[in-house]
């Protein structure tokens, strides 16, 4: 009897060793993956303070997220993003990759979001972090159009009915007239439904329109203040609408090989590998 209370006893450790377990590299790969791919889809260092995973809730969430431009001047944080999944996500067993075919999203709430413009360059920084993100939209949209075609599941895509960024604040800062600076609020906004009129859509795809978003407001209400021309305004986003029709008319070759697209491809592709890599650990461990 005490050989089998023993045996009881050191199977429940094993079993609450190897759920810790995950739950640690579960957090750290959220973190990891974020920083080390985050600057080649963006363009800018990306820095994170700790990120969590309630499996109860079925939710994670990354904590002091900021976006960093030239000369290491954050440019872009948010306090606290939580990605909520469906209720009746569930881990794939059957499949190396412990994912679905997409993910579907009930929400991905980003609050605290402070936005950096630099008046004197008239938000260069901000300006190059969404030219990056529609570069990198561009090429995940084609991957994925291709992928669909030839059957390929490389890319991690999901299907988000409901994005929101609240409590906006933007520092605006001049070097050169330090009394123009000034800080504003820039209204909550909700956008919903993306991917779902198809088999799910990548992430770049879905930052990229938040982006766009943002930056359209930001610009509307930067001008309100009277910090930049009204024809400094129009300038940028014909600009914008230049450089995404010019991105969108390159060559499938040439953007296979851009930082962007390999980007797009190593999240989705390490993504499945390293859940992959987790499944056959347990199993490893109780065989």
């Amino acid at each position: 009897m005490k050989i089998v209370f023993q045996c009881v006893i050191a199977a429940v450790l094993v079993l609450w060793l190897a759920a810790v377990s995950l739950g640690v590299a579960a957090n750290y790969f959220i973190k990891d993956m974020v920083e080390l791919h985050g600057p080649m889809l963006t363009g800018a260092a990306v820095q994170i303070r700790d990120s969590s995973i309630d499996r109860k809730e079925k939710s994670f969430a990354l904590q002091d997220v900021c976006f960093s431009g030239a000369a290491e001047s954050q440019v872009l944080c948010v306090g606290s993003a939580v990605v909520q999944l469906m209720p009746g996500f569930s881990i794939e067993w059957r499949r190396d990759s412990l994912l679905p075919d997409f993910l579907m999203v009930d929400s991905f709430n980003l609050k605290d979001v402070s936005v950096f413009y630099d008046i004197d360059s008239e938000g260069s920084d901000l300006r190059k972090l969404k030219f990056n993100l529609t570069e990198a939209s561009s090429v995940a949209m084609k991957d994925r159009l291709n992928a669909k075609a030839h059957g390929g599941d490389e890319l991690l895509l999901l299907q988000l009915k409901v994005l929101k960024l609240s409590g906006i604040k933007v520092e605006a800062r001049s070097r050169k007239n330090p009394g123009r600076s000034k800080d504003f609020f820039i209204n909550d906004f909700v956008l919903t439904d993306f991917g779902t009129q198809e088999n799910g859509i990548t992430t770049a795809e879905v930052l990229d329109q938040m982006m766009g978003v943002l930056f359209e407001r930001l610009q509307r209400e930067v001008k309100k203040q009277g910090l930049i021309e009204s024809s400094s305004v129009s300038e940028d986003n014909q600009s914008s609408r230049k450089r995404a029709a010019a991105s969108g008319e390159r060559e499938s070759d040439s953007e296979e090989d851009s930082g962007a697209g390999k980007a797009v491809r190593s999240i989705g592709a390490g993504l499945k590998k390293t859940g992959s890599d987790i499944w056959q650990g347990t199993k490893k461990l109780f065989d």
